[in-house]
């Protein structure tokens, strides 16, 4: 711990060393990116007969530091056993957009294609198709590989995102972000004298087993919606957004038995019927965000609550996925974070403060783990995690990025000490 902070505090120094010496660079340099209308910086490229084709992508190399070796992270995946600290490509994706706009012949058509290529393997990110209604541009059609509708953080991009990684709950309800489906979506401006901004709904029906399922597993569907209020003026100088999103879904049970919490116990339902029954995979969500811009940078403060039942396993609130035999654990979850920005000197410097909190069970408590320790499992444990750190926008190809997750776990009767898991990332990002 005392070496993951001394550490913490040599890269700082560094780098700020580094900023003051490349203060000749223009603010305009900088990509500024406004959290409450995403915008992609890809440059168009090649213009032909049939329409125009966009490639754009981004590189994040980064050096990890653990607590201890060989531990379970969110922070870009596990230690191997006998490791405390590692380099990684964390992402290296191109992206392949074709757009056809022609008055003239009928609906606007955007594909996109996006690969992400580590030392981990070849993976493929995006493949979608999308129909856009060429006289009012309000409606359109998705279809294909993409990102599900839902919340703010799974929505906002990678090469965008000021924290490493999306928080753990994210990562464990949403894995991958993308899924297979159709989406219809709705895009309205507001420019009247009340509001002024931008008005979007999105629903879809997707699979529900995302990248990690190469097929669909079962004979359910997935759906999912979210409306939201995008860039709402609120002054010359301050906007806002806010989000509210759905899922609903299911997952089949493959055994006769289910098991669910309630009042501090387990119950079992068990029956024949059980095999082949839909269990319930619900969750809902909201989040606002709010920003303040000076002429020399900004403060912005983001918060996401998302909460529901999951279907997992014994020791696994992953999703569960059918297995011969196995019975699936209905948890009901919360969790959320508040995620602090402020510029410091200049829009190159950006000091970033976030709070993440996962309860995975809210029927557990360690109460209830002291009376019966029997009934519980890693599954159930809540973890709260802090995160401080530093950006430095060199120009608009370079970011580097530095961060420490600060990670506290609840305790079992079995587990009475804190995980040695906190992880420092010095990342580097290069987009074009």
């Amino acid at each position: 711990m005392i070496k993951c902070k001394i550490l913490f505090t040599s890269f700082l120094m560094v780098i700020f060393v580094i900023s003051s010496v490349i203060t000749t660079l223009h603010a305009q340099d900088v990509v500024e990116i406004d959290s409450t209308i995403i915008k992609s910086d890809s440059n168009k490229l090649i213009t032909t007969a049939y329409g125009d084709i966009d490639i754009s992508g981004y590189i994040q190399p980064q050096y990890q530091v653990a607590q201890s070796a060989g531990i379970h992270s969110f922070a870009g995946g596990d230690f191997s056993e006998h490791s405390n600290n590692r380099f990684a490509l964390r992402r290296a994706r191109v992206k392949f957009d074709y757009l056809y706009d022609k008055p003239e012949s009928g609906p606007i058509v955007f594909m996109a294609i996006q690969i992400n290529a580590t030392e981990k393997g070849v993976a493929l990110r995006d493949m979608y198709g999308q129909i856009l209604e060429p006289k009012w541009k309000k409606f359109s059609l998705l279809a294909g590989l993409f990102s599900r509708p839902f919340g703010f953080e799974t929505n906002m991009s990678s090469s965008v995102r000021e924290s490493p990684e999306r928080t753990r709950m994210n990562q464990i309800i949403l894995p991958s972000e993308r899924d297979l489906g159709v989406m219809v979506a709705f895009n309205q401006p507001l420019s009247g004298k009340v509001i002024k901004g931008k008005l979007k709904f999105s629903a879809g029906i997707f699979n529900g087993g995302g990248l990690s399922s190469k097929t669909d597993f079962d004979n359910f569907k997935d759906v999912i919606a979210r409306v939201q209020l995008i860039s709402v003026r609120l002054s010359d100088k301050i906007s806002m957004g806010l989000g509210f999103s759905g899922y609903y879904g299911s997952v089949r049970s493959d055994s006769k038995s289910i098991v669910y919490f309630s009042d501090g116990a387990i119950h079992l339902d068990e029956s024949f019927h059980n095999i082949g029954k839909r269990v319930r995979r619900a969750y809902y969500g909201a989040d606002f965000q709010i920003k303040r811009t000076y002429h020399n940078g900004a403060t912005e403060l983001r918060a996401e609550y998302i909460g529901g039942v999951q279907p997992g396993t014994g020791n696994s609130n992953y999703t569960a996925v059918p297995a011969a035999g196995e019975d699936i654990f209905k948890r009901r979850f919360a969790g959320g974070y508040v995620l602090f920005l402020q510029n410091i000197f200049s829009h190159r410097h950006q000091l970033i403060f976030k709070c993440d909190i996962y309860d995975p069970n809210l029927d557990f408590s360690t109460e209830k783990s002291q009376q019966n320790d029997l009934l519980y499992s890693i599954a159930d444990h809540k973890y709260t995690t802090f995160g401080l750190g530093y950006s430095f926008y060199m120009n608009k190809h370079v970011k580097l990025v530095f961060y420490y997750d600060k990670i506290y776990n609840e305790y079992f009767k079995s587990l009475q000490e804190d995980i040695k898991d906190d992880v420092l990332t010095a990342r580097m990002q290069f987009n074009f």
